[in-house]
C-alpha cells in the first residue's frame, strides 16, 4: 500500500491525498483516530484530490481515512490503505564546549569562535537546524546524536552582561526539541570599565596620576562584568610601560591591581587601562593612570655650610636643623627624604614641600657623604644625583684636625676620643690623645 515516513510530529506540512468518490464538498479526513484540524477540496478536482493542514502525532503505520460529507468512507484501494509514519521526535541531553555545566555550557566568547556540540538522539543524519533564541548556530557537522555548530558572533550588539539562550534543534522534518527542554549556551559578560582610583591624585573619576612606578599604591578600577570564567589581567593598550603582575577581581564590579611596575620612558604617560576576562575585553578607553614624573635635586643648603652646591658639611648628630633641598618634579601630594642608608624605620621630617623644594629636619646620625634621596609623590630621585650631607664630628678637635686617624678615633656614643696605640710607635693619651702615653716618649 501506499506509505508516508518521516512526517513532522506536529503535522505542520499540508497533506495531500488523491483518489476518487470524495464528493464535492465537506469532506473529513481521519489520520489514524485524530482528524484533521482543516481538509479542503481541491479546487477543479474536488472529487479526486484533498488537502488537510494540522495532523500531530507520533508512531508509525497510522491509518489514513477520508470521510464524505454523505458519511461514509471512500472505497478500498481509493486512500484506505494509506498508512503515514512520524519521525521521531529530537532529544537534547547536553550541550558543551565552552566552561560546562552540564548539561548547559557558559562563558562562551561573545565572536562565537568556540563551537559548542548538542549531544541527544534523533537528530538526523543531515538537515538540523540550531537556535539560541533568535539567532542561528552555524551546524558544522551532525549524526544522529551529535550535532556541533558555531554560536553567532554578538560583538558590538550592546550586549555586556552573561547573555543566556535556550537551545532549540529543528531537523530536517521540521520536528523540534520539546518546549520544556531548557539546555542553554551562555555568552561570557564584556568587562565595562568605568572609573579607577588609587595614586596621589585623581583627576576626575576616570584618571589617577602621581602614580609610582614601583606599584606601591594599589590601583582600585570599577565597572561591570569582572566575574566569570578564564584568567582575570588588567593591562593597557600602550605597548609597554604599564605592566600588572598582581591583579585580582574582588566582586562582579571591583578589580584591584597591586603591583605595577613601570618600565620604560614612562614618567608623565597616560596609559589606557582595560580589564580582560578570559576572551572578553573591556572596550572603554577613557579610564587612564598616569606614573609620577621623576624628582630631580640640583642642590642643598643648611647644617654648616657647603663644600660644593650638591655637598653639605657640620650637621649636628641629632639632626636637629633645617636643611632644604631643592630641584624640579620634588612633589605635590607627599614627600619623603632618605639620608644614605639611616632612617629606614623614623624618616626625617617634611617641614614644607613644593615642586621645586623641600625642607626637612630630624635625621640624627653619624659619618660622611651620606647620599640624600628624596621620593616624592612615590617616585625616588634619580641615584645619579649624587647630593650628600656630612655629620659634625662630636669629639674635640685641635688645629690639626677632628680627633679621629693614627692616634685616636671619635667614640661618638661618648663624643670623647679614644686613643690608640701604634705597633712599633707607642700610644697615646689626653683628651685629645694629643700626648704620650706614661711610658713613651
Amino acid at each position: 500500500g501506499m506509505a508516508l515516513v518521516g512526517c513532522p510530529s506536529l503535522g505542520a506540512w499540508p497533506l495531500t491525498l488523491t483518489g476518487r468518490y470524495f464528493g464535492s464538498a465537506g469532506a473529513q479526513v481521519w489520520v489514524g483516530d485524530r482528524p484533521c484540524d482543516r481538509a479542503e477540496h481541491a479546487a477543479g478536482e474536488e472529487d479526486t484530490r484533498l488537502l488537510c493542514w494540522g495532523w500531530p502525532g507520533q508512531g508509525e503505520l497510522h491509518p489514513v481515512h477520508v470521510r464524505s460529507a454523505w458519511g461514509t468512507y471512500g472505497p478500498a484501494g481509493a486512500v484506505l490503505s494509506a498508512r503515514i509514519s512520524y519521525s521521531r521526535v529530537p532529544a537534547l541531553m547536553e550541550v558543551s564546549g565552552c566552561h560546562d555545566v552540564p548539561p548547559s555550557t557558559a562563558g562562551c566568547p561573545s565572536d562565537g569562535s568556540t563551537p559548542v556540540t548538542l549531544s541527544g538522539y534523533n537528530f538526523g543524519a543531515a538537515g538540523a537546524k540550531v537556535s539560541l533564541a533568535d539567532r542561528h548556530c552555524d551546524v558544522t557537522s551532525q549524526t544522529e546524536t551529535q550535532i556541533v555548530c558555531r554560536p553567532p558572533n554578538i560583538t558590538g550588539l550592546g550586549y555586556t552582561g552573561n547573555w543566556t539562550h535556550a537551545v532549540v534543534v529543528r531537523t530536517a522534518s521540521g520536528d523540534t526539541t520539546p518546549v520544556g527542554t531548557v539546555l542553554s549556551v551562555t555568552y561570557a559578560a564584556i568587562p565595562q570599565v568605568h572609573s579607577v582610583h588609587g595614586c596621589w591624585a585623581a583627576e576626575g573619576p576616570s584618571r589617577t596620576s602621581f602614580c609610582p612606578t614601583d606599584g606601591t599604591r594599589p590601583l582600585t578600577i570599577i565597572g561591570t562584568g569582572f566575574e566569570g570564567w578564564g584568567p582575570f589581567e588588567i593591562f593597557s593598550d600602550q605597548a609597554a610601560g604599564f605592566r600588572c603582575t598582581r591583579s585580582r577581581a574582588l566582586s562582579p564590579t571591583h578589580a584591584v591591581c597591586l603591583q605595577y611596575t613601570g618600565e620604560g620612558p614612562i614618567h608623565g604617560l597616560a596609559h589606557t587601562l582595560r580589564v580582560r576576562r578570559g576572551t572578553e575585553t573591556s572596550p572603554q578607553d577613557h579610564v587612564q593612570m598616569v606614573y609620577s614624573p621623576v624628582p630631580t635635586i640640583t642642590s642643598i643648603s643648611g647644617c654648616e655650610g657647603n663644600t660644593s652646591p650638591t655637598a653639605i658639611v657640620g650637621c649636628p648628630g641629632l639632626g636637629n636643623v633645617p636643611v632644604t633641598i631643592s630641584g624640579e618634579n620634588l612633589g605635590l601630594h607627599h614627600v619623603a627624604v632618605r639620608v644614605g642608608a639611616l632612617h629606614e624605620l623614623s624618616r626625617p621630617a617634611i617641614l614644607s614641600f613644593n615642586a621645586s623644594r623641600v625642607v626637612f629636619t630630624g635625621f640624627p646620625g653619624a659619618g660622611a657623604s651620606h647620599a640624600i634621596v628624596v621620593v616624592a609623590d612615590g617616585e625616588p630621585s634619580s641615584a645619579s644625583a649624587s647630593l650628600t650631607l656630612s655629620y659634625a664630628s662630636p669629639c674635640p678637635t685641635t688645629a690639626l684636625g677632628v680627633c679621629n686617624g693614627v692616634r685616636g678615633t671619635c667614640d661618638l656614643a661618648t663624643g670623647t676620643c679614644a686613643c690608640n696605640c701604634v705597633p712599633g710607635g707607642g700610644c697615646w693619651a689626653g683628651d685629645l690623645c694629643s700626648e704620650c702615653e706614661y711610658g713613651y716618649w
